[in-house]
């Protein structure tokens, strides 16, 4: 069997979810509308906005939780790419439904405000999701390969080995 790890014990995995995480946190600090309401400030800024109560009158106070699930969602990611085995696994099952579900509602909010587009950080957040959920599949795969990959057969004792 061929070894398809990048190098220095690297895997695919990892480097996909570490860069979905990375991607999801920085997107964070980006406007996730192009043009219209939210273009100017970052993502962040938004959900404190939210979260302060000063626009109940147009987004409910929950909303803004929401936000941070894209953050939430990459440090895990980021968590996951280290752990590796099970607990990786589940530590990035676990980032990529709440980035999903914070870059999917975000999104869907935007696209509902009349006058706004998509901008930077939803492409990017939506990359890094897509990432992590490219990192879980990968990692998912080799665990399934290596539990499939016999043994090596052992050597004899050193003892017991006559010379040609």
């Amino acid at each position: 069997m061929t070894d398809r790890r990048l190098g220095a014990g690297i895997d695919g995995a990892s480097v996909a979810l570490a860069l979905g995480g990375i991607l999801l946190l920085v997107a964070t600090f980006l406007p996730w509308s192009r043009r219209g309401a939210g273009s100017a400030i970052a993502l962040r800024r938004v959900a404190d906005l939210v979260l302060s109560g000063r626009v109940d009158a147009f987004v409910p106070r929950p909303a803004g939780l929401v936000v941070y699930a894209v953050p939430l969602g990459g440090a895990l990611l980021l968590v996951a790419a280290g752990l590796g085995g099970r607990a990786g696994a589940t530590a990035a099952l676990a980032g990529v439904l709440l980035a999903g579900a914070g870059t999917a509602l975000a999104a869907l909010a935007l696209v509902r405000i009349e006058g706004t587009e998509v901008g930077g950080g939803t492409a990017l957040a939506t990359t890094g999701a897509i990432l992590g959920i490219l990192g879980l599949g990968l990692g998912a795969r080799d665990r399934r390969r290596t539990a499939r990959t016999p043994s090596p057969t052992p050597l004899p004792p050193i003892d017991q080995v006559t010379a040609p």
